[in-house]
């Protein structure tokens, strides 16, 4: 193969590897750490992430705590005072984890192995906000079900207030267990071809 050709073949596999070179560059996700007392009231903590022997920058953002750029992995989150927790990022997509610290019993919001978030690729996008008991913006779990028979869909983790849902078209039962008690419980439906209307949770 002669030089010409050779530098035409290099620079076609370098084009060929752009989008994914691209993809994996820009196509990253973020964890969102929210730390609350018992009742319910957002607290200030020392955070940590790490991926692997890295340590990630962690921003404070509002009341909620944010490690943001992340790539696809394994990510272990440790606040004072409560276990660390592992969090799978996947895609372009914001995990919530809640740690509930002070008091006889630390806790966790966070999904488990066995878990399935609510984020399907061809789900339509539902901006979820949840609200405490009192009025504040609150922290906690997300459980869908389908309305007809009520077998399990997803799970989502509120922190800082917020969860981005993504359902198939649908009839659903939204159900929500906040920090310092409270729950929340609608029916919710997911028209194809139609823009979902943000959904409001409020602790009672």
């Amino acid at each position: 193969m002669t030089r010409a050709a050779l530098a035409w073949a290099a620079a076609m596999a370098t084009l060929s590897a752009s989008p994914a070179v691209v993809r994996a560059d820009f196509v990253r996700g973020a964890i969102k750490i929210d730390v609350r007392d018992q009742t319910g009231k957002p607290r200030e903590s020392d955070v940590a992430v790490t991926g692997g022997a890295n340590e990630i920058k962690v921003s404070r953002v509002g009341e909620v705590y944010l490690a943001s750029g992340l790539l696809d992995g394994s990510y272990t989150v440790t606040v004072a005072g409560a276990a660390p927790q592992t969090v799978e990022v996947k895609g372009r997509v914001e995990r919530g984890l809640v740690f509930v610290v002070g008091g006889n019993k630390p806790q966790t919001f966070a999904l488990g192995g066995r878990d399935v978030a609510c984020d399907p690729i061809d789900g339509a996008v539902i901006e979820a906000v949840a609200f405490a008991r009192g009025g504040g913006l609150g922290a906690g779990r997300i459980d869908v079900r389908k309305h007809d028979g009520g077998k399990p869909v997803c799970s989502a983790i509120v922190a800082g207030g917020a969860a981005t849902l993504r359902l198939v078209p649908g009839d659903y039962i939204i159900s929500a267990k906040m920090v310092g008690g409270g729950k929340s419980e609608q029916r919710y439906v997911v028209r194809r071809d139609e823009t979902p209307h943000p959904l409001a949770l409020r602790a009672r």
